[in-house]
């Protein structure tokens, strides 16, 4: 079984908005992620997959204004999976409801992600609510994931959409949110293929955009581009 490299890497954008409302929550979200592996223990051959994401599109769209009844971003995540094994799949798929990795907003509050819808090959799936211990302290609140279960038929391709509402921290005249490819590192191989877009509701500048985000992204007309390639 190949096993994929360690990768944690965090795109946040800083957008200027005119806005009037001060948010205090700051959500990130996260790639799909298989089950956890069983504590204590190497992984045994009921726990290994062939399954791959072969390619993930990230879709952060900004609305015109931010206001106390429309206070998120809406977010749309895109993943190919495709299964190299001989053997069909069959597995609890998990989507990140709070921060991944324990450590909540910074300010004692652990928010979670809201709205979100799920849909397998283009067919609307039922999620539940299921956790996960804390890696920081089991005395902090456990990390709360949306799991749906998938079918993945051998040599052949699903493809998972999730879309959600994300809060964004606002730090006038700045908002600020944030996206983690990083729990994606539990499915086989490297993912081939990764974009994140921010779709603006008009023309694209450069100079939106804090410099350390700029740098490596493509502008074509409301939207910028991270082409991320093979990660």
């Amino acid at each position: 079984m190949q096993s994929i490299k360690t990768l944690a890497s965090i795109f946040i954008f800083f957008i200027v908005i005119f806005i009037s409302l001060f948010a205090e929550t700051e959500i990130f979200a996260a790639d799909v992620a298989p089950p956890d592996n069983p504590p204590g223990g190497s992984l045994n051959p009921s726990q290994q997959t062939f399954v791959q994401m072969m390619s993930e599109e990230v879709i952060i769209d900004i609305p015109a204004t931010l206001s106390p009844d429309m206070n998120f971003i809406r977010i749309d995540a895109d993943f190919e999976m495709y299964n190299h094994g001989d053997n069909e799949e069959v597995m609890q798929v998990r989507f990140p409801m709070s921060e991944p990795n324990g450590s909540g907003n910074g300010y004692g509050g652990y928010p979670k992600i809201e709205s979100i819808v799920v849909q397998v090959d283009g067919e609307s799936v039922l999620t539940t609510i299921v956790t996960s211990t804390n890696p920081l302290s089991v005395d902090d609140p456990d990390i709360l994931w949306a799991a749906f279960d998938v079918v993945f038929p051998p040599k052949d391709t699903v493809v998972i959409d999730v879309s959600y509402n994300a809060r964004p921290s606002i730090y006038y005249p700045f908002a600020r949110v944030g996206y983690i490819l990083e729990t994606g590192a539990g499915w086989y191989d490297v993912i081939n293929s990764a974009d994140v877009i921010v779709r603006l509701p008009f023309e694209a500048d450069r100079f939106l955009f804090d410099r350390d985000s700029y740098s490596t992204g493509v502008i074509e007309g409301e939207e910028i581009r991270w082409p991320l390639g093979t990660i």
